[in-house]
């Protein structure tokens, strides 16, 4: 009787074993399959489709958000003009592909430097000379005079992202600067486009269709680069193609984190063969609740229009910078 029940409970003993064992095969094979699951999906690279459409509506929210702030903004302008004579091109097309590829020298005739305080409120940007006790009442492309741009601190990019006229084209990862930003490019037509030159009477803003390209992190859905190309402008403006290119980087303000431009360059070929980049640094950012009250004061610096320049006469820089055209976005 005694060996019956020991019989008995060996059996019992053993299938209560080989269900343990069961259990255990079936949840260690649940692991493993979640575990393939998660590094298929860790190695399958994320969708371009949805990397831009993420991006978007990032913009657009923080655009919602974005507290008013200033920056002081440094720019640097030099004004470049052939070391020999070239002769005269056909079009503006091939004095762009000229510039380009470069086949001629070029020297440096003057350079002038501007040091402005910017405020940005919903987007829109004014400023003042640096030091200055309150914002010029001009706008700051006006303010500034010369060549000079607006945009890069944020309706630019947000219209582009936004605009339904735009057209976008997923590249690839980016090559060229060894990065795992997703580069993208995009078109806009004139009939879309907010991107306006003045005319070089300072008169009329003109409408410009334009291409560019964008470069997006997978994985924070951040911009890290902003570029545009004009196409061939219009005779009354003077010239002949904009570029512009920005960098961005993610500030932390008290409502969350932001966008904001670290730099930005210009370049500008006029039509009589001459070229001008304008190279602006951005000191970010403090954050400003009304027009005047947290403006930044930067004391060891002349306040006025020209802070630095080498043209060899005073005449020479006005004239050069009347003589430049306006980059800006208007709505």
């Amino acid at each position: 009787m005694h060996s019956k029940w020991l019989t008995k409970a060996w059996r019992l003993a053993a299938l209560a074993l080989v269900v343990l064992i069961s259990e255990y095969a079936l949840n260690m094979r649940a692991a493993l399959i979640a575990v393939a699951a998660l590094a298929i999906r860790a190695q399958t690279p994320p969708d371009p489709t949805d990397v831009l459409a993420h991006a978007r509506d990032n913009m657009v929210e923080r655009a919602k958000r974005l507290p008013n702030y200033t920056c002081v903004q440094t720019v640097d302008r030099e004004y470049f003009v052939r070391s020999t004579p070239t002769p005269p091109y056909a079009s503006c097309d091939q004095m762009s592909a000229a510039a380009h590829k470069k086949p001629y020298s070029i020297k440096v005739d003057a350079t002038d430097r501007l040091r402005l305080d910017v405020k940005v409120s919903s987007g829109e940007e004014i400023g003042s000379w640096a030091g200055a006790n309150r914002f010029d009442p001009r706008s700051i492309v006006e303010m500034a005079g010369g060549p000079f741009g607006s945009g890069q601190f944020g309706p630019l990019v947000l219209d582009v992202f936004v605009n339904i006229g735009t057209a976008f084209q997923y590249v690839g990862p980016d090559s060229q600067n060894n990065s795992a930003a997703f580069h993208y490019t995009f078109q806009v037509p004139v009939v879309a486009s907010h991107l306006m030159i003045r005319d070089a009477g300072g008169g009329s803003w003109i409408a410009t269709s334009y291409d560019g390209d964008l470069w997006i992190d997978p994985a924070s859905f951040d911009l890290r680069r902003f570029s545009v190309r004009t196409s061939q402008l219009s005779q009354e403006t003077g010239a002949c193609q904009a570029r512009m290119v920005a960098d961005y980087a993610r500030v932390r303000f008290d409502s969350g984190d932001f966008l904001v431009p670290r730099q930005s360059t210009l370049h500008f070929i006029m039509r009589d063969t001459e070229e001008t980049e304008v190279a602006s640094r951005y000191k970010l950012p403090g954050i400003s609740r009304t027009i005047d009250s947290q403006l930044h004061r930067s004391r060891g610096w002349q306040r006025g229009p020209f802070e630095h320049s080498t043209c060899s006469e005073a005449a020479s820089c006005r004239s050069k910078a009347r003589s430049g055209f306006h980059f800006s976005y208007r709505h």
